[in-house]
Order: C-alpha cells, then structure tokens, then sequence
C-alpha cells in the first residue's frame, strides 16, 4: 500500500485525484481520490518504479508530481493565479459553451508524466484536463504557473442531419492577452501564466461543413 498527502501550494487538497504509475516505461496502474486533509492511499504496482501525479481542478488547476515513498508529499508548486476569461462574439451566441484548459507545461512537473494529468483509469483518459459548461461570458479561474491551452465551443454534432436548425455552433477563432493574439495550440490557443492574467476568446460560427 502507497499512502501520502495531496496539497495545492501547502494546503491539502480534498476531492482532488492521484494518479498510481508503475513500470517501465510508466503506465497507468491506479486512480483514487483524495479524502479530508488531502489523504489517499492506493495499492502498490507489483513492478517497477512507482510516480505519483496529482490533478486538483475544483477550487483552482493545478498538477503536481512525485516519486513513490511511504508516505508521499504530493504538492502541487504555488501559488494559483487569477485567469480572468471574457467570451465575445459578433454572430450571436450559444445558450451554453464549453470552455476548457490543458496543462501544456507546469512548473514542477517533469514533461513526460504531464499526460497521466488525463488519466481517469488504467486505459482510461479525458479528452481534456478540465472543462466545464459555461453560461455567462465572463469566468474567473485560478491556475498554476505554466503554460496552458485555453479554448472554447459550443458543437452539436446533429445539426447538419436538422431540417430547420434554429442555433448555430460556435468555436473561439481568436484569443487576445495583454494587446497581443495568443499563438494557436491544437484545438486552442497557449497562454503563458506568470502572474494573474486576462484573456478574450472571440467566437466565430462553425459552419456544418467544418464538422
């Protein structure tokens, strides 16, 4: 058994999840959750190293990572930033969207464990680190230094099979920080975290052709 503490910049860190990896190369062994004080224990991979990664995505995002002891100081390096998120668009707007972020690099956790950060199970990962629906167009999120993917959507999948759709789909076409447009990273656009920030994500349609 493999038992240790989950922290976010010193303060524990409950309902976030820990990622077991073992073997050589590393894989994927085990997931569970954190209780009070940020407390877990998981059973031992039967071979190789052991690598601890820990998410916490609910009071702010954040990753952290460390090697296997008994027990284990899981925390994520601090402190969270403020990453304030203003939503635009000249073409209407969804009733909901989708925004998302992706660790692209954190400070304190080596490159090639930064993708368990997906894990959900042995074989098991999320398409995104965190997502959430989103209604209104300005969010407020608190997020580790590094660099992050930002982005944002809102797809219907069935919309071009619709005979008289009455909504459109949007994706972000464009993100603005400090004057400047963010380079385009995969499916959204890297933003360098170093301190609060402020971002604008302008929406265009996505048209049925696109899907």
């Amino acid at each position: 058994m493999i038992r240790g503490r989950f922290t976010v910049d010193g303060e524990p860190v409950e309902g976030g999840d820990v990622l077991v990896l073992g073997g050589d190369p590393p894989r994927l062994r085990a997931a569970v959750a954190t209780g009070p004080g940020g407390a877990f224990e998981a059973e031992l991979p039967a071979e190789g190293a052991v690598v601890l990664v820990g998410r916490a995505s609910r009071d702010g995002l954040a990753v952290a990572s460390a090697d296997g002891g008994d027990p284990v100081e899981l925390d994520a390096r601090g402190p969270l930033h403020a990453l304030a998120v203003e939503i635009h668009s000249d073409d209407g707007y969804p009733e909901r969207l989708q925004l998302f972020l992706d660790p692209l690099e954190v400070d304190g956790v080596p490159a090639e464990r930064l993708p368990f950060a997906w894990g959900v199970e042995p074989g098991v990962f999320n398409a995104r680190f965190w997502e959430q629906e989103v209604t209104g167009r300005r969010v407020e999120l608190r997020v580790q230094a590094g660099r992050w993917r930002i982005g944002a959507l809102f797809v219907d999948d069935e919309r071009p099979m619709m005979p008289a759709p009455d909504f459109k789909n949007y994706v972000a076409q464009r993100a603005v920080a400090d004057g400047g447009e963010l380079p385009e990273s995969g499916s959204g656009f890297a933003i360098e975290v170093r301190g609060d920030r402020a971002v604008r994500l302008d929406l265009r349609e996505l048209r049925d052709d696109e899907l």
